[in-house]
């Protein structure tokens, strides 16, 4: 989303189809942009702080698709 960010991350989706419905697993991969003479102390924490957000936005979103599959619109929260 480069309106948020100018990182490239990795994202994948998988579906696995079961008989009745079917399984996601979203896996993205987190390339944490850092600035020279950063310990690996600095880049983790950041890295924390990236996933944190990225988790939040994704759950968000997620249940915007969940409402949508459930009930055909979504509500967006005021």
């Amino acid at each position: 989303m480069p309106q948020f960010n100018d990182t490239e991350d990795r994202i994948t989706v998988e579906i696995k189809s079961f008989e009745k419905g079917c399984e996601m697993t979203f896996t993205q991969v987190i390339l944490v942009p850092h600035e020279e003479g950063w310990t690996e102390e600095d880049i983790e924490k950041a890295l924390g702080q990236y996933n944190s957000q990225t988790e939040q936005g994704w759950g968000y979103m997620f249940e915007g698709l969940k409402r949508l599959v459930e009930t055909g619109k979504i509500n967006y929260p005021s």
